[in-house]
């Protein structure tokens, strides 16, 4: 990327204005271009099992049945948030009705 150095000295107020509505504009076009972060919430078993108002046993269970899908982070399982949503309505626990 190549640097401009522009001297301010001697610029009218609306060439300045110019200058940085161009530089408003390409700081625009290079947000528009970078994605959003993820957004994806990782839950513990044990944050699932108190959602759901179940016990590990199930949790674990539920996730041998399919009903819960565990992702593994290194030697870690988590459970993603919207799954486990879904989970919910699809059992009707936890509060979320179907």
């Amino acid at each position: 990327m190549e640097r401009q150095i522009l001297q301010v000295e001697g610029l009218t107020a609306q060439t300045l204005l110019e200058l940085f509505g161009s530089v408003n504009k390409r700081l625009d076009e290079l947000g528009a271009r970078v994605s959003p972060p993820d957004q994806t919430v990782f839950l513990t078993r044990e944050e699932v099992g108190k959602f759901l108002k179940i016990s590990l046993p199930t949790v674990w269970a539920w996730s041998k049945q399919g009903i819960l899908k565990p992702h593994r982070l290194g030697n870690q399982v988590r459970y993603i948030e919207s799954e486990v949503l879904q989970a919910a309505k699809a059992t009707g626990k936890g509060g979320v009705s179907k």
